[in-house]
Order: structure tokens, then C-alpha cells, then sequence
């Protein structure tokens, strides 16, 4: 979706260009002059998006920041096509008869003016709505609890910003896939303690940290996850 309004940009910027030659070639007025830098910023803005659309911080917070500023540029001066078009056009007039050749005439010049205000008017509110749309997308990109990896064995995802999260802000989700994994454990307990029996009871008398010491240590973290899960459940009625 982003890409699509990062064509949209594109497009618009290509367009600007081409109606500041089109009221004046080479552009000398103030307005057409100003439509081809406009036009020329909007093209880099858009390159800005199709970068960030694949999530590239950075470029999506450049495309954000620039887009912002060109569209910006773009409405006032469509407000300004429609507020003084009559001023526009006379200047438009002035430096084509100050350098002794006429583009067109002034009648031609108000039409293509009147057609190019209408076209753009709604091509930089799209432009208003793509930039809210690449705005969503960086939020998205900040957030800490969104997907990080995803565990098959348990058959969820998002562990890491889960177990990093305060209890209060953990899913009843988050919840079941700990349970999950806590029935996982559990299960493997019974072999893992008859495999270990015989090493345990020898590396015990040398004083040295067993793997049936660490086994008990796990399932004590365990057992604190299910409290509280226990205590959020019963917490939230």
C-alpha cells in the first residue's frame, strides 16, 4: 500500500514539473518555477518511500519527514492557484513579453492553469493520506511488543517482546503459549530425571552443579511463570 502511494508522489512530482513548463517554458514566473523544484523534491520523496517501504526505519522516517514538507509546499501553492490565479497568469505574461517572446496567450495560459489547480487538489490530498499511511507504518516499526521470531515448537511468536514485558501488558496469548511451554517441560521431566540419576548423585558428592540442580532451577522458573499467570488471571476476574 505504501508503494502505491509512493507512486502516487512520484507520479505528482512528474506532474508539477510538467505543468510549470507547461504555464512557462523555460520556467521563469515565480509559480512555474517554484512547481518544477516542488516537483523535483516530490520524485526524491517517493524514491524515499519505495526504500522505506520495506521497513527501512531510516528512509521511512526521511520519506515522512520530506513528503511532509513538499506536500505542504504543493497545497499552498495550489491554494494560491486558486486564490490569485489573475496575479499568477499576469506574471506569467510579464516575463514572456520582458524577454520579447510570447509562450502563449494569456487566455491559454488561464485554461491550462484552471484544469492543472483542479488535478492537483486531489492528487496532494492523496498525498496527505499516503504520508498518515507511511506515518502508521513507522509507529508499527517502533513497536517493541510486534514479531520478533516465531517458535514452531510451541506455536507461537512474539516470545521475546512478551517475556520482556511487564506482567500487566502481557496477552492472555502470551499466557497460553507460557503454559504451553511449562506442559512441554513437564513432560520431558520424567526422562530427563532418570537419565541424570546416576551422574547427579556423583557429581553431588564431588560438590559440583548437576544437570539435575539446573533441571530443578528451571522448573522453579517455571513454576513462577504459572504463578503469575495464576495471579493475572486472578487479577482480571
Amino acid at each position: 500500500m505504501l508503494r502505491l502511494f509512493a507512486t502516487v508522489t512520484l507520479v505528482t512530482g512528474a506532474g508539477f514539473i510538467a505543468l510549470g513548463c507547461v504555464l512557462e517554458n523555460p520556467p521563469k514566473a515565480p509559480v512555474p518555477a517554484l512547481c518544477v523544484t516542488v516537483g523535483v523534491f516530490a520524485i526524491i520523496a517517493s524514491a524515499l518511500g519505495f526504500i522505506g517501504s520495506h521497513f527501512k526505519r531510516f528512509f521511512l522516517s526521511s520519506y515522512v519527514f520530506m513528503g511532509t514538507i513538499v506536500a505542504t509546499i504543493q497545497l499552498i501553492l495550489v491554494l494560491v492557484m486558486f486564490v490569485d490565479a489573475g496575479s499568477i497568469v499576469d506574471r506569467i505574461e510579464a516575463y514572456d513579453l520582458k524577454d520579447g517572446e510570447v509562450w502563449m496567450t494569456r487566455d491559454k495560459i488561464a485554461e491550462r492553469l484552471d484544469v492543472g489547480r483542479w488535478v492537483f487538489l486531489v492528487v496532494v490530498i492523496i498525498d496527505f493520506v499516503g504520508l498518515a499511511l507511511a506515518m502508521t507504518m513507522r509507529n508499527m516499526s517502533d513497536n517493541p511488543y510486534r514479531n520478533d521470531f516465531e517458535d514452531p515448537e510451541l506455536g507461537f511468536s512474539n516470545r521475546a517482546g512478551s517475556e520482556s514485558a511487564p506482567l500487566s501488558h502481557r496477552s492472555p496469548y502470551d499466557h497460553k503459549t507460557s503454559q504451553k511451554a511449562v506442559a512441554l517441560q513437564m513432560k520431558d521431566r520424567p526422562n530427563r530425571g532418570r537419565e541424570d540419576s546416576i551422574p547427579a548423585r556423583k557429581a553431588s558428592a564431588d560438590g559440583a552443579p548437576t544437570s539435575g540442580t539446573r533441571a530443578g532451577m528451571n522448573v522453579h522458573v517455571l513454576r513462577t511463570d504459572m504463578e503469575d499467570f495464576t495471579d493475572h488471571r486472578s487479577y482480571h476476574g
